[in-house]
C-alpha cells in the first residue's frame, strides 16, 4: 500500500534520495523489517518462504530460507526451486548510485546454495543451476 509494487517503483530509474518516493521506500522497508521479528521467533523455513511470497517474491517449491535472511524489495527477487539460503544472507535489490536510489532485480536459479552472511547485490543473475555461493561471499552485478 505504501509503495505498491517495487517493480513499478524500479521503472522510475534513479530516484533522488531527497524526495518523497525515497522516503516512502525507506518507510516501507522499516515496516517489512519489523514484520520479520516474529519469523525469527518461530524459526521455520517454510514460514519464512511463505512470508516472502506474500511480500511478492517469486520463490520456487522446496526452497529453504533462514528467518534472518535480509531481503527488502521482495517483488524484485526471483528464486528457483530447491534452493537453500543460510542465516544472515543478504539479497539487496537496491543500490545508491549517481546521487540516487536505483532498484534492480536479482535472479537465483534452482538448486542454488547461498551460504551464511553471503551478499547478493542488485542486478545479479546467477547463471548456472546447482551453484554454491559460499559463506561471506559477495556476488556483484553481471558476475558469472
Amino acid at each position: 500500500l505504501l509503495i505498491g509494487s517495487f517493480k513499478r517503483f524500479a521503472a522510475n530509474g534513479i530516484i533522488n534520495v531527497a524526495c518523497w518516493k525515497c522516503f516512502r521506500w525507506e518507510l516501507a522497508n522499516e515496516l517489512i523489517l519489523a514484520c520479520i521479528f516474529p519469523l525469527e521467533l518461530l524459526d521455520e523455513f517454510w514460514l519464512t518462504a511463505f512470508f516472502w511470497r506474500l511480500m511478492g517474491a517469486k520463490i520456487g517449491k522446496q526452497t529453504l530460507m533462514d528467518p534472518n535472511v535480509l531481503i527488502l524489495e521482495a517483488d524484485l527477487l526471483d528464486i528457483g526451486e530447491n534452493c537453500r539460503i543460510e542465516t544472515c544472507a543478504t539479497l539487496l535489490c537496491h543500490k545508491f548510485n549517481n546521487g540516487g536510489l536505483e532498484l534492480k532485480p536479482i535472479v537465483v536459479p534452482s538448486n542454488t546454495y547461498i551460504g551464511a552472511c553471503a551478499v547478493i547485490l542488485p542486478d545479479s543473475k546467477i547463471i548456472d543451476e546447482n551453484a554454491k555461493i559460499m559463506a561471506l561471499t559477495c556476488v556483484n552485478p553481471k558476475e558469472q
